[in-house]
């Protein structure tokens, strides 16, 4: 479990709580597929075999560690990033984990304000830890869910984790591209634990959001943890977990565009 405390991205040092998150997360990833068969499917990622979803979360971290050590300016691409990925699968788990050390060192080195290129919306170093954490609560879910385990992330970490998500949305191509052809429409998330909403309206001209409970076409009813994997595809609305009241098809139709 992402051990993490509700008040979450709300102290001071939100960097370093950043950096201790992702060691945690990381470590429960590695423990969910040390020993498992690396040609486990992952059904949460069609196609894919566990092997595929460790060297694809560990090229991240390499990846990240590179750009941000680098202070890139421009797009890096991963294969300009030397990976040294071991030849046997059942290697990767620990490669995984060595990639993260070495990225959590110089994210640790880097003041988190110095400006320099992401692919979200924040431009700063800061992006990389933050987007980290969730690129690995996902990943960490896809693994778990893929072997039987339940996946728990705490309130505090998937209400931030739907923000981040929101906020980096307008700079995936791919999801705009998705998003232009569809009617307008409006989607509200209730987490049932927490309280907190979020309501999001979209169409042609792109989408905006705001984290209040605003009328809209279509609401959805869950813990937070479920919404988040919800957003990112990991879970399905129709799941006895949520509560859907209004236009389903306004719903599948955003969900149909943001999936990962």
């Amino acid at each position: 479990m992402l051990r993490v405390p509700d008040s979450f991205g709300l102290d001071d040092d939100q960097h370093e709580r950043y950096c201790e998150s992702i060691a945690h997360v990381v470590a429960d990833f590695t423990a969910a597929v040390r020993d498992a068969d690396p040609a486990t499917p992952v059904s949460t990622c069609p196609g894919w075999t566990l092997a595929d979803l460790v060297e694809h979360h560990g090229t991240t971290h390499r990846w990240a560690e590179h750009v941000v050590r680098t202070r890139a300016t421009e797009p890096v691409l991963a294969r300009e990033v030397p990976l040294d990925l071991p030849d046997d699968p059942s290697a990767y788990p620990q490669w995984l984990a060595r990639g993260a050390e070495s990225c959590l060192r110089t994210l640790r080195t880097v003041d988190p304000d110095l400006p320099m290129w992401s692919y979200g919306a924040d431009q700063r170093v800061a992006f990389y830890p933050r987007r980290l954490l969730f690129e690995a609560v996902i990943h960490c879910a896809d693994a778990q869910l893929a072997l039987g385990q339940e996946p728990r992330v705490e309130p505090g970490t998937a209400a931030d984790g739907i923000a981040e998500f929101l906020e980096n949305l307008p700079r995936r191509t791919r999801t705009t591209e998705r998003q232009a052809p569809l009617a307008g429409g409006s989607v509200r998330l209730l987490a049932r634990d927490t309280g907190a909403a979020w309501t999001i309206t979209f169409g042609a001209a792109g989408f905006s959001w705001t984290a209040t409970a605003e009328a809209a076409d279509v609401t959805v009813t869950a813990d937070v943890a479920d919404l988040l994997l919800l957003l990112y595809g990991r879970r399905r609305p129709e799941a006895d977990r949520f509560t859907v009241r209004g236009g389903t098809a306004v719903l599948d139709a955003w969900l149909s565009t943001t999936a990962t």
